[in-house]
Protein backbone atom coordinates (compact mmCIF):
# COMPACT_ATOMS: atom_id res chain seq x y z
CA UNK A 1 0.00 0.00 0.00
CA UNK A 2 2.75 2.48 0.92
CA UNK A 3 4.83 1.59 -2.17
CA UNK A 4 1.80 2.13 -4.42
CA UNK A 5 1.14 5.52 -2.83
CA UNK A 6 4.79 6.49 -3.21
CA UNK A 7 4.70 5.48 -6.88
CA UNK A 8 1.68 7.70 -7.54
CA UNK A 9 3.37 10.68 -5.86
CA UNK A 10 6.55 10.10 -7.87
CA UNK A 11 4.73 9.97 -11.17
CA UNK A 12 2.88 13.16 -10.28
CA UNK A 13 6.19 14.89 -9.55
CA UNK A 14 7.49 13.95 -13.01
CA UNK A 15 5.50 16.69 -14.72
CA UNK A 16 7.08 17.47 -18.10
CA UNK A 17 8.80 20.84 -18.62
CA UNK A 18 6.65 23.36 -20.43
CA UNK A 19 3.48 22.13 -18.74
CA UNK A 20 0.86 24.37 -17.18
CA UNK A 21 2.91 24.44 -13.99
CA UNK A 22 5.42 26.85 -15.54
CA UNK A 23 5.80 30.19 -13.77
CA UNK A 24 6.20 33.82 -14.71
CA UNK A 25 8.09 35.67 -11.97
CA UNK A 26 9.02 39.36 -11.71
CA UNK A 27 10.75 41.86 -9.46
CA UNK A 28 9.09 44.81 -11.18
CA UNK A 29 12.07 45.52 -13.44
CA UNK A 30 12.80 42.09 -14.93
CA UNK A 31 10.38 39.23 -15.62
CA UNK A 32 11.38 35.61 -16.29
CA UNK A 33 9.37 32.76 -17.73
CA UNK A 34 10.62 29.66 -15.86
CA UNK A 35 9.80 26.08 -16.74
CA UNK A 36 9.73 23.43 -13.98
CA UNK A 37 12.97 21.98 -15.37
CA UNK A 38 14.76 25.32 -14.84
CA UNK A 39 15.09 26.54 -18.42
CA UNK A 40 13.46 29.76 -19.67
CA UNK A 41 10.84 30.70 -22.30
CA UNK A 42 7.64 29.66 -20.55
CA UNK A 43 3.94 30.48 -20.61
CA UNK A 44 1.93 30.57 -17.40
CA UNK A 45 -1.73 29.75 -17.95
CA UNK A 46 -3.15 31.89 -20.74
CA UNK A 47 -0.39 34.48 -20.39
CA UNK A 48 2.19 35.43 -22.99
CA UNK A 49 5.42 33.58 -23.69
CA UNK A 50 8.12 35.08 -21.47
CA UNK A 51 11.86 34.54 -21.68
CA UNK A 52 13.68 37.53 -20.20
CA UNK A 53 11.48 40.65 -20.33
CA UNK A 54 12.58 44.19 -19.45
CA UNK A 55 9.44 45.55 -17.80
CA UNK A 56 9.95 49.30 -18.56
CA UNK A 57 9.94 48.64 -22.33
CA UNK A 58 7.99 45.37 -22.45
CA UNK A 59 10.67 43.96 -24.77
CA UNK A 60 12.05 40.44 -24.38
CA UNK A 61 15.51 39.06 -25.08
CA UNK A 62 14.94 35.34 -25.83
CA UNK A 63 11.31 34.48 -26.70
CA UNK A 64 11.03 35.52 -30.39
CA UNK A 65 11.45 32.86 -33.05
CA UNK A 66 12.87 29.65 -31.65
CA UNK A 67 12.70 29.60 -27.82
CA UNK A 68 16.29 28.35 -27.62
CA UNK A 69 17.48 28.64 -24.00
CA UNK A 70 18.46 25.80 -21.75
CA UNK A 71 20.96 23.82 -19.77
CA UNK A 72 22.86 20.56 -19.90
CA UNK A 73 24.76 18.85 -17.07
CA UNK A 74 26.49 15.55 -16.36
CA UNK A 75 29.76 13.84 -15.53
CA UNK A 76 32.37 12.07 -17.63
CA UNK A 77 33.16 9.26 -15.28
CA UNK A 78 33.22 6.62 -14.16
CA UNK A 79 30.53 6.26 -16.87
CA UNK A 80 29.71 9.35 -18.96
CA UNK A 81 26.14 10.65 -18.71
CA UNK A 82 24.26 13.91 -19.26
CA UNK A 83 20.79 15.39 -19.14
CA UNK A 84 19.42 18.59 -20.69
CA UNK A 85 16.35 20.76 -21.05
CA UNK A 86 15.66 23.30 -23.79
CA UNK A 87 12.25 24.22 -25.18
CA UNK A 88 13.63 23.99 -28.73
CA UNK A 89 16.09 21.08 -28.43
CA UNK A 90 13.92 19.06 -26.05
CA UNK A 91 14.37 17.34 -22.69
CA UNK A 92 16.23 14.13 -21.93
CA UNK A 93 18.28 12.29 -19.36
CA UNK A 94 16.61 13.47 -16.14
CA UNK A 95 13.56 13.10 -13.96
CA UNK A 96 11.66 16.10 -12.71
CA UNK A 97 11.82 16.75 -9.01
CA UNK A 98 9.99 19.48 -7.16
CA UNK A 99 9.08 22.87 -8.62
CA UNK A 100 7.88 25.63 -6.32
CA UNK A 101 7.24 29.30 -6.97
CA UNK A 102 6.07 32.63 -5.58
CA UNK A 103 5.26 35.83 -7.42
CA UNK A 104 8.94 36.74 -7.55
CA UNK A 105 10.85 33.45 -7.16
CA UNK A 106 10.96 29.83 -8.28
CA UNK A 107 12.96 26.71 -7.36
CA UNK A 108 13.53 23.88 -9.85
CA UNK A 109 14.97 20.49 -8.84
CA UNK A 110 15.82 17.77 -11.35
CA UNK A 111 17.73 14.49 -11.01
CA UNK A 112 20.07 13.68 -13.90
CA UNK A 113 20.25 9.98 -14.68
CA UNK A 114 23.12 7.57 -15.19
CA UNK A 115 21.89 4.27 -16.55
CA UNK A 116 18.33 5.33 -15.57
CA UNK A 117 19.42 5.92 -11.96
CA UNK A 118 19.63 9.43 -10.43
CA UNK A 119 23.30 10.39 -10.11
CA UNK A 120 23.51 14.21 -10.19
CA UNK A 121 20.93 16.57 -8.68
CA UNK A 122 20.57 20.01 -10.25
CA UNK A 123 18.85 22.68 -8.14
CA UNK A 124 18.22 26.14 -9.64
CA UNK A 125 16.79 28.81 -7.32
CA UNK A 126 15.48 31.89 -9.13
CA UNK A 127 15.17 35.06 -7.03
CA UNK A 128 15.72 38.82 -7.42
CA UNK A 129 19.41 39.67 -7.19
CA UNK A 130 20.03 41.29 -3.78
CA UNK A 131 22.56 43.78 -5.16
CA UNK A 132 20.68 45.28 -8.16
CA UNK A 133 17.06 45.41 -9.40
CA UNK A 134 18.25 44.85 -12.99
CA UNK A 135 19.15 41.20 -12.48
CA UNK A 136 17.68 37.91 -11.36
CA UNK A 137 20.07 35.63 -9.48
CA UNK A 138 19.81 31.87 -10.04
CA UNK A 139 21.66 30.00 -7.29
CA UNK A 140 22.72 26.81 -9.05
CA UNK A 141 23.83 23.67 -7.19
CA UNK A 142 25.16 20.38 -8.59
CA UNK A 143 25.08 17.60 -5.97
CA UNK A 144 26.53 14.11 -6.31
CA UNK A 145 23.74 11.69 -5.30
CA UNK A 146 25.22 8.67 -7.06
CA UNK A 147 26.70 7.04 -3.96
CA UNK A 148 30.17 7.04 -5.53
CA UNK A 149 32.63 9.56 -6.93
CA UNK A 150 31.85 11.53 -10.09
CA UNK A 151 34.69 12.83 -12.26
CA UNK A 152 34.75 15.84 -14.60
CA UNK A 153 31.36 17.25 -13.62
CA UNK A 154 30.13 19.76 -16.22
CA UNK A 155 27.37 22.32 -16.78
CA UNK A 156 26.51 24.10 -20.02
CA UNK A 157 23.98 26.83 -20.76
CA UNK A 158 23.04 27.93 -24.30
CA UNK A 159 20.89 30.89 -25.23
CA UNK A 160 19.80 32.43 -28.54
CA UNK A 161 19.57 36.20 -28.17
CA UNK A 162 16.38 37.41 -29.90
CA UNK A 163 16.46 40.98 -28.65
CA UNK A 164 13.35 42.99 -29.28
CA UNK A 165 12.57 45.35 -30.98
CA UNK A 166 15.00 43.93 -33.58
CA UNK A 167 14.74 40.19 -32.87
CA UNK A 168 16.91 37.96 -35.12
CA UNK A 169 19.31 40.90 -35.75
CA UNK A 170 21.16 41.77 -32.58
CA UNK A 171 24.62 42.80 -31.47
CA UNK A 172 26.19 40.34 -29.04
CA UNK A 173 29.01 40.89 -26.55
CA UNK A 174 30.92 38.32 -24.48
CA UNK A 175 33.42 39.37 -21.80
CA UNK A 176 35.46 36.73 -19.97
CA UNK A 177 37.79 39.06 -18.03
CA UNK A 178 41.53 39.65 -18.30
CA UNK A 179 42.05 36.14 -16.93
CA UNK A 180 39.11 33.87 -17.86
CA UNK A 181 37.44 32.02 -14.96
CA UNK A 182 39.21 28.79 -14.03
CA UNK A 183 35.99 26.76 -14.37
CA UNK A 184 35.10 28.16 -17.82
CA UNK A 185 35.90 25.42 -20.35
CA UNK A 186 34.46 26.98 -23.51
CA UNK A 187 32.43 29.93 -24.83
CA UNK A 188 31.17 31.22 -28.16
CA UNK A 189 28.17 32.93 -29.82
CA UNK A 190 26.29 29.74 -30.75
CA UNK A 191 22.96 29.99 -29.01
CA UNK A 192 21.72 27.02 -31.04
CA UNK A 193 23.99 24.44 -29.40
CA UNK A 194 22.70 21.03 -28.36
CA UNK A 195 23.27 21.67 -24.61
CA UNK A 196 25.39 18.51 -24.28
CA UNK A 197 28.41 19.59 -22.19
CA UNK A 198 30.52 16.80 -23.71
CA UNK A 199 29.69 17.43 -27.39
CA UNK A 200 32.40 18.61 -29.79
CA UNK A 201 32.52 22.32 -30.63
CA UNK A 202 34.70 22.34 -33.75
CA UNK A 203 33.53 23.68 -37.10
CA UNK A 204 33.19 20.21 -38.66
CA UNK A 205 30.74 19.10 -35.97
CA UNK A 206 28.23 21.82 -36.84
CA UNK A 207 28.18 22.71 -33.15
CA UNK A 208 30.89 25.37 -33.21
CA UNK A 209 30.69 29.19 -33.19
CA UNK A 210 28.35 30.95 -35.61
CA UNK A 211 30.61 33.93 -36.36
CA UNK A 212 34.38 33.86 -36.65
CA UNK A 213 36.37 35.16 -33.73
CA UNK A 214 33.81 34.35 -31.06
CA UNK A 215 35.18 31.03 -29.75
CA UNK A 216 36.94 31.35 -26.37
CA UNK A 217 37.38 35.06 -26.92
CA UNK A 218 36.25 38.46 -25.68
CA UNK A 219 34.31 40.43 -28.27
CA UNK A 220 32.02 43.46 -28.30
CA UNK A 221 29.02 44.28 -30.49
CA UNK A 222 29.44 41.35 -32.84
CA UNK A 223 26.79 41.43 -35.56
CA UNK A 224 24.16 42.34 -36.29
CA UNK A 225 23.18 38.71 -36.71
CA UNK A 226 20.83 36.06 -35.34
CA UNK A 227 23.15 34.58 -32.73
CA UNK A 228 23.50 34.21 -28.98
CA UNK A 229 25.92 32.96 -26.32
CA UNK A 230 27.11 29.66 -24.89
CA UNK A 231 29.14 28.93 -21.76
CA UNK A 232 30.46 25.49 -20.80
CA UNK A 233 31.94 24.91 -17.33
CA UNK A 234 34.03 22.04 -15.93
CA UNK A 235 33.96 21.77 -12.13
CA UNK A 236 36.26 18.80 -11.60
CA UNK A 237 35.33 15.83 -9.42
CA UNK A 238 32.63 15.52 -6.78
CA UNK A 239 32.84 13.02 -3.93
CA UNK A 240 29.63 11.28 -2.78
CA UNK A 241 27.33 13.88 -1.24
CA UNK A 242 29.57 16.78 -2.30
CA UNK A 243 28.10 19.82 -4.06
CA UNK A 244 29.29 22.59 -6.35
CA UNK A 245 27.43 25.91 -6.15
CA UNK A 246 27.65 28.89 -8.51
CA UNK A 247 25.43 31.78 -9.56
CA UNK A 248 23.73 32.49 -12.87
CA UNK A 249 22.19 35.87 -13.74
CA UNK A 250 19.61 37.09 -16.25
CA UNK A 251 18.34 40.65 -16.56
CA UNK A 252 18.21 43.88 -18.52
CA UNK A 253 18.77 47.64 -18.26
CA UNK A 254 17.74 50.68 -20.28
CA UNK A 255 21.22 51.29 -21.72
CA UNK A 256 24.71 49.86 -21.72
CA UNK A 257 25.99 52.15 -18.95
CA UNK A 258 23.27 50.95 -16.57
CA UNK A 259 23.94 47.36 -17.66
CA UNK A 260 27.63 47.83 -16.77
CA UNK A 261 26.59 49.09 -13.33
CA UNK A 262 24.39 46.00 -12.80
CA UNK A 263 27.22 43.67 -13.90
CA UNK A 264 29.52 45.52 -11.49
CA UNK A 265 27.06 45.34 -8.59
CA UNK A 266 26.74 41.56 -9.06
CA UNK A 267 30.52 41.14 -9.58
CA UNK A 268 29.97 38.93 -12.65
CA UNK A 269 33.05 36.94 -13.73
CA UNK A 270 31.84 36.29 -17.29
CA UNK A 271 28.86 37.81 -19.09
CA UNK A 272 27.10 38.42 -22.39
CA UNK A 273 25.06 41.38 -23.66
CA UNK A 274 22.34 41.23 -26.27
CA UNK A 275 21.43 44.60 -27.82
CA UNK A 276 19.04 45.66 -30.62
CA UNK A 277 20.42 46.82 -33.97
CA UNK A 278 17.80 49.26 -35.26
CA UNK A 279 18.30 52.12 -32.78
CA UNK A 280 19.66 55.49 -33.99
CA UNK A 281 22.17 55.62 -31.11
CA UNK A 282 23.95 52.51 -32.38
CA UNK A 283 24.99 49.32 -30.54
CA UNK A 284 27.30 51.02 -28.03
CA UNK A 285 24.38 52.88 -26.39
CA UNK A 286 22.30 49.74 -25.82
CA UNK A 287 18.97 51.55 -25.92
CA UNK A 288 16.09 51.04 -25.36
CA UNK A 289 17.24 47.86 -23.62
CA UNK A 290 20.45 45.93 -23.06
CA UNK A 291 19.87 42.31 -22.01
CA UNK A 292 22.34 40.70 -19.59
CA UNK A 293 23.43 37.13 -18.95
CA UNK A 294 26.34 36.12 -16.75
CA UNK A 295 27.91 33.94 -14.06
CA UNK A 296 29.64 34.42 -10.69
CA UNK A 297 31.44 31.93 -8.43
CA UNK A 298 33.06 30.09 -11.35
CA UNK A 299 36.69 30.66 -10.43
CA UNK A 300 37.16 34.13 -11.92
CA UNK A 301 37.35 37.77 -10.92
CA UNK A 302 34.80 40.52 -11.48
CA UNK A 303 35.06 41.79 -15.07
CA UNK A 304 33.72 45.23 -14.03
CA UNK A 305 34.69 45.17 -10.36
CA UNK A 306 32.76 47.14 -7.79
CA UNK A 307 34.77 49.32 -5.43
CA UNK A 308 35.23 48.28 -1.81
CA UNK A 309 36.69 50.74 0.72
CA UNK A 310 37.47 50.09 4.36
CA UNK A 311 37.46 52.98 6.86
CA UNK A 312 39.29 54.11 8.86
CA UNK A 313 42.38 53.19 6.88
CA UNK A 314 44.50 53.23 10.01
CA UNK A 315 44.04 53.83 13.73
CA UNK A 316 45.90 53.62 17.03
CA UNK A 317 44.55 53.15 20.55
CA UNK A 318 45.55 51.49 23.84
CA UNK A 319 45.29 47.72 24.04
CA UNK A 320 42.29 46.37 25.87
CA UNK A 321 39.65 48.28 23.94
CA UNK A 322 37.70 47.56 20.77
CA UNK A 323 37.96 48.77 17.18
CA UNK A 324 35.22 49.23 14.55
CA UNK A 325 35.57 49.50 10.77
CA UNK A 326 33.07 50.13 7.98
CA UNK A 327 33.19 48.54 4.52
CA UNK A 328 31.50 50.52 1.73
CA UNK A 329 30.68 48.87 -1.62
CA UNK A 330 29.78 50.89 -4.75
CA UNK A 331 29.25 49.83 -8.36
CA UNK A 332 31.09 51.14 -11.43
CA UNK A 333 28.81 54.18 -11.48
CA UNK A 334 29.46 55.04 -7.82
CA UNK A 335 26.05 53.87 -6.57
CA UNK A 336 25.95 52.04 -3.21
CA UNK A 337 25.47 48.29 -3.57
CA UNK A 338 23.03 46.77 -1.05
CA UNK A 339 22.63 43.10 -0.14
CA UNK A 340 26.26 42.11 -0.75
CA UNK A 341 27.98 39.64 1.57
CA UNK A 342 31.14 41.08 3.12
CA UNK A 343 33.69 38.97 4.99
CA UNK A 344 36.10 40.50 7.51
CA UNK A 345 39.34 38.90 8.66
CA UNK A 346 41.94 40.21 11.12
CA UNK A 347 45.53 38.95 11.08
CA UNK A 348 48.22 39.99 13.54
CA UNK A 349 48.23 40.52 17.29
CA UNK A 350 44.46 39.95 17.65
CA UNK A 351 43.15 37.45 15.05
CA UNK A 352 39.40 37.71 14.46
CA UNK A 353 36.81 37.19 11.74
CA UNK A 354 33.22 38.10 10.97
CA UNK A 355 30.81 38.98 8.25
CA UNK A 356 27.86 41.14 7.34
CA UNK A 357 25.56 42.25 4.53
CA UNK A 358 25.63 45.74 3.08
CA UNK A 359 22.60 47.91 3.75
CA UNK A 360 20.86 50.40 1.48
CA UNK A 361 23.86 52.71 1.92
CA UNK A 362 26.23 50.01 0.68
CA UNK A 363 27.87 49.68 4.08
CA UNK A 364 28.59 46.80 6.46
CA UNK A 365 30.25 47.20 9.84
CA UNK A 366 32.57 45.03 11.91
CA UNK A 367 34.19 45.42 15.33
CA UNK A 368 36.58 43.31 17.39
CA UNK A 369 38.57 43.48 20.60
CA UNK A 370 42.28 44.15 20.98
CA UNK A 371 43.53 42.65 24.25
CA UNK A 372 47.06 42.24 22.85
CA UNK A 373 49.47 45.06 22.06
CA UNK A 374 50.81 45.06 18.50
CA UNK A 375 49.69 45.49 14.90
CA UNK A 376 46.68 44.07 13.06
CA UNK A 377 45.83 43.97 9.36
CA UNK A 378 42.09 44.04 8.70
CA UNK A 379 40.86 42.67 5.37
CA UNK A 380 37.36 43.06 3.97
CA UNK A 381 36.24 41.23 0.84
CA UNK A 382 33.16 40.77 -1.31
CA UNK A 383 32.34 37.08 -0.81
CA UNK A 384 31.70 36.32 -4.49
CA UNK A 385 31.51 32.54 -4.08
CA UNK A 386 29.74 32.50 -0.68
CA UNK A 387 32.61 30.54 0.87
CA UNK A 388 32.56 32.55 4.08
CA UNK A 389 36.20 33.56 3.59
CA UNK A 390 38.34 35.89 1.51
CA UNK A 391 39.50 33.95 -1.55
CA UNK A 392 41.91 34.92 -4.31
CA UNK A 393 40.54 37.26 -6.96
CA UNK A 394 37.70 38.64 -4.81
CA UNK A 395 37.27 42.40 -4.45
CA UNK A 396 39.10 43.41 -1.25
CA UNK A 397 40.45 46.31 0.77
CA UNK A 398 42.66 46.45 3.84
CA UNK A 399 43.20 48.68 6.86
CA UNK A 400 45.65 48.67 9.76
CA UNK A 401 45.25 48.96 13.52
CA UNK A 402 47.97 49.51 16.12
CA UNK A 403 47.33 48.69 19.75
CA UNK A 404 49.49 50.44 22.36
CA UNK A 405 49.95 48.66 25.58
CA UNK A 406 49.52 47.31 27.95
CA UNK A 407 47.45 50.16 29.33
CA UNK A 408 48.81 51.65 32.58
CA UNK A 409 47.00 50.71 35.78
CA UNK A 410 44.31 53.15 36.75
CA UNK A 411 45.40 56.01 39.03
CA UNK A 412 43.13 56.43 42.00
CA UNK A 413 43.00 60.06 43.11
CA UNK A 414 41.39 60.95 46.39
CA UNK A 415 39.26 63.97 45.58
CA UNK A 416 40.06 67.05 47.61
CA UNK A 417 36.97 69.14 48.26
CA UNK A 418 37.05 72.70 47.03
CA UNK A 419 37.58 75.24 49.81
CA UNK A 420 34.49 77.10 50.95
CA UNK A 421 34.32 80.61 52.46
CA UNK A 422 33.21 80.81 56.13
CA UNK A 423 31.01 83.71 57.19
CA UNK A 424 32.94 86.07 59.43
CA UNK A 425 36.13 83.98 59.27
CA UNK A 426 37.53 83.49 55.78
CA UNK A 427 37.21 84.07 52.03
CA UNK A 428 38.44 81.94 49.10
CA UNK A 429 41.04 83.51 46.81
CA UNK A 430 42.56 82.13 43.63
CA UNK A 431 44.94 83.61 41.05
CA UNK A 432 43.31 84.00 37.61
CA UNK A 433 46.27 85.54 35.75
CA UNK A 434 49.59 87.19 36.42
CA UNK A 435 51.15 87.08 39.88
CA UNK A 436 49.03 87.46 43.02
CA UNK A 437 50.66 87.48 46.47
CA UNK A 438 49.32 87.08 50.03
CA UNK A 439 50.92 88.58 53.11
CA UNK A 440 51.66 85.98 55.79
CA UNK A 441 51.59 86.47 59.56
CA UNK A 442 55.37 86.88 59.60
CA UNK A 443 55.05 89.85 57.26
CA UNK A 444 56.37 88.04 54.20
CA UNK A 445 54.39 87.42 51.00
CA UNK A 446 53.74 84.14 49.20
CA UNK A 447 52.48 83.59 45.66
CA UNK A 448 48.83 82.56 45.41
CA UNK A 449 47.94 79.59 43.25
CA UNK A 450 44.60 77.78 42.95
CA UNK A 451 41.68 78.58 45.20
CA UNK A 452 42.52 78.49 48.88
CA UNK A 453 40.90 79.73 52.07
CA UNK A 454 42.26 83.09 53.29
CA UNK A 455 41.49 84.36 56.81
CA UNK A 456 39.79 87.71 57.11
CA UNK A 457 42.27 90.50 57.72
CA UNK A 458 44.70 89.15 55.14
CA UNK A 459 46.46 91.47 52.68
CA UNK A 460 46.27 90.48 49.03
CA UNK A 461 48.58 92.10 46.44
CA UNK A 462 47.05 91.95 42.95
CA UNK A 463 48.97 94.85 41.44
CA UNK A 464 50.49 92.47 38.85
CA UNK A 465 47.68 89.98 38.40
CA UNK A 466 44.02 89.17 38.82
CA UNK A 467 42.50 87.46 41.85
CA UNK A 468 39.11 85.78 42.07
CA UNK A 469 37.59 86.41 45.50
CA UNK A 470 34.64 84.35 46.80
CA UNK A 471 32.97 85.20 50.11
CA UNK A 472 29.94 84.10 52.09
CA UNK A 473 26.81 86.05 51.18
CA UNK A 474 24.67 84.89 54.13
CA UNK A 475 24.48 82.30 56.89
CA UNK A 476 22.60 79.86 54.63
CA UNK A 477 25.69 79.02 52.57
CA UNK A 478 25.21 81.32 49.54
CA UNK A 479 28.40 82.77 48.05
CA UNK A 480 29.41 85.74 45.92
CA UNK A 481 32.36 86.17 43.59
CA UNK A 482 34.23 89.08 42.01
CA UNK A 483 37.54 89.75 40.27
CA UNK A 484 40.00 92.31 41.61
CA UNK A 485 43.19 93.60 39.99
CA UNK A 486 45.78 96.41 39.67
CA UNK A 487 45.94 96.98 43.41
CA UNK A 488 46.56 95.68 46.92
CA UNK A 489 43.96 95.47 49.65
CA UNK A 490 43.02 94.12 53.09
CA UNK A 491 39.93 91.92 53.08
CA UNK A 492 37.38 91.99 55.96
CA UNK A 493 33.65 91.36 56.31
CA UNK A 494 30.80 93.11 58.17
CA UNK A 495 28.50 91.27 60.51
CA UNK A 496 24.77 90.78 60.26
CA UNK A 497 22.27 88.89 58.10
CA UNK A 498 23.55 90.58 54.92
CA UNK A 499 27.30 90.90 55.34
CA UNK A 500 29.39 93.08 53.06
CA UNK A 501 32.87 91.95 52.04
CA UNK A 502 35.18 94.94 52.41
CA UNK A 503 38.42 95.57 50.55
CA UNK A 504 40.48 98.42 51.99
CA UNK A 505 43.10 99.78 49.62
CA UNK A 506 46.56 99.01 50.94
CA UNK A 507 49.94 100.54 50.33
CA UNK A 508 51.72 103.78 51.10
CA UNK A 509 50.12 107.04 50.08
CA UNK A 510 52.76 109.76 49.90
CA UNK A 511 51.69 113.28 49.01
CA UNK A 512 54.35 116.01 49.25
CA UNK A 513 53.06 119.59 49.10
CA UNK A 514 54.88 121.82 46.67
CA UNK A 515 54.63 125.41 45.76
CA UNK A 516 53.49 126.77 42.43
CA UNK A 517 52.10 124.83 39.51
CA UNK A 518 53.73 121.56 40.55
CA UNK A 519 51.54 121.34 43.64
CA UNK A 520 48.42 120.73 41.56
CA UNK A 521 50.07 118.03 39.47
CA UNK A 522 51.30 116.28 42.60
CA UNK A 523 47.82 116.32 44.16
CA UNK A 524 46.24 114.57 41.14
CA UNK A 525 48.85 111.87 40.92
CA UNK A 526 47.36 108.36 41.35
CA UNK A 527 49.02 106.66 44.24
CA UNK A 528 47.04 103.45 44.80
CA UNK A 529 44.03 101.90 43.08
CA UNK A 530 41.90 98.75 42.71
CA UNK A 531 39.60 97.53 39.94
CA UNK A 532 36.63 95.31 40.76
CA UNK A 533 34.42 93.28 38.40
CA UNK A 534 31.67 90.93 39.58
CA UNK A 535 28.44 90.44 41.50
CA UNK A 536 27.59 90.48 45.18
CA UNK A 537 27.91 92.77 48.21
CA UNK A 538 31.44 94.12 47.95
CA UNK A 539 32.82 97.42 49.22
CA UNK A 540 36.14 98.97 48.23
CA UNK A 541 37.40 101.55 50.69
CA UNK A 542 39.87 104.37 50.14
CA UNK A 543 41.13 107.10 52.45
CA UNK A 544 38.33 109.57 51.71
CA UNK A 545 35.49 107.38 50.40
CA UNK A 546 34.08 103.88 49.89
CA UNK A 547 32.25 102.24 46.97
CA UNK A 548 29.57 99.63 47.69
CA UNK A 549 28.34 97.45 44.79
CA UNK A 550 26.08 94.50 44.03
CA UNK A 551 27.13 93.74 40.48
CA UNK A 552 29.30 96.05 38.44
CA UNK A 553 32.74 96.93 37.14
CA UNK A 554 34.34 99.83 38.96
CA UNK A 555 37.60 101.52 39.89
CA UNK A 556 38.51 102.84 43.33
CA UNK A 557 41.55 105.10 43.28
CA UNK A 558 43.21 106.95 46.16
CA UNK A 559 44.75 110.21 45.09
CA UNK A 560 46.38 112.89 47.11
CA UNK A 561 43.38 115.13 46.51
CA UNK A 562 40.75 112.51 47.28
CA UNK A 563 39.31 109.11 46.52
CA UNK A 564 38.01 108.68 42.96
CA UNK A 565 35.32 106.11 42.06
CA UNK A 566 34.72 105.43 38.35
CA UNK A 567 31.91 103.15 37.13
CA UNK A 568 32.26 101.11 33.90
CA UNK A 569 29.13 98.94 34.34
CA UNK A 570 26.13 99.02 36.66
CA UNK A 571 25.70 101.42 39.60
CA UNK A 572 27.87 102.13 42.64
CA UNK A 573 26.92 103.67 45.96
CA UNK A 574 29.76 106.00 47.05
CA UNK A 575 30.15 107.17 50.63
CA UNK A 576 31.94 110.51 50.88
CA UNK A 577 33.64 110.49 54.28
CA UNK A 578 34.33 114.23 54.29
CA UNK A 579 30.83 115.36 53.40
CA UNK A 580 29.23 112.47 55.28
CA UNK A 581 26.90 111.73 52.41
CA UNK A 582 26.20 108.86 49.97
CA UNK A 583 26.17 109.45 46.20
CA UNK A 584 24.84 107.01 43.53
CA UNK A 585 27.23 106.85 40.57
CA UNK A 586 25.99 105.32 37.31
CA UNK A 587 27.75 103.68 34.34
CA UNK A 588 30.13 106.02 32.55
CA UNK A 589 30.41 108.48 35.45
CA UNK A 590 32.83 109.07 38.31
CA UNK A 591 32.89 110.74 41.69
CA UNK A 592 35.77 112.25 43.65
CA UNK A 593 35.45 112.25 47.42
CA UNK A 594 37.82 115.14 48.10
CA UNK A 595 40.37 115.27 50.84
CA UNK A 596 39.78 117.86 53.57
Amino acid sequence: MHRALLLVLTVTALALPGSASAATITNGTVSLGVNPSGDLNATEGDGPLIGVTYVPTGNDGTRAGSPWEGWGAGAKGPTQFEGHSNQEVGQAGYTQGTFTRTASSAVSVVNILRNEVPALRLTQEFHPAPTTPNLYEITTTLENISGGPLTDVRYERDMDWDVEPSAFSEYVTIQRGRTPPADLLYSDDNGFGNNDPFSPTDADSGNGPLLDGTANADFEDSGPADHGARFRFAFGDLAPGQSKQFFLYYGAAGNEEDADAAVSAAALEVFSYGQPSDTPEGPTAGTPNTFIWGFRGVGGTAVIPPRLTLTPESATSPAGGSHAVTATLTDSGGTPVPGARIVFAVAGANPASGGGTTGANGQAGFSYGGPNAGDDTITACLDANNSGGCDGGEVTDTATKHWDGPPPPPVIIDPVPDPEPVLGKSVVAGAVSGTVRIKLKNGKFKTLGADEAIPLGSTIDATKGKVRLTSAANAAGATQTSLFYQGAFVVTQTRGAKPITQLALSGKLSCTKRKGRRATASAKRRVRRLWGDGKGSFRTTGRHGAATVRGTKWLTEDRCNGTLVRVKRGKVSVRDFGKRKTVLVKKGHSYLARAK
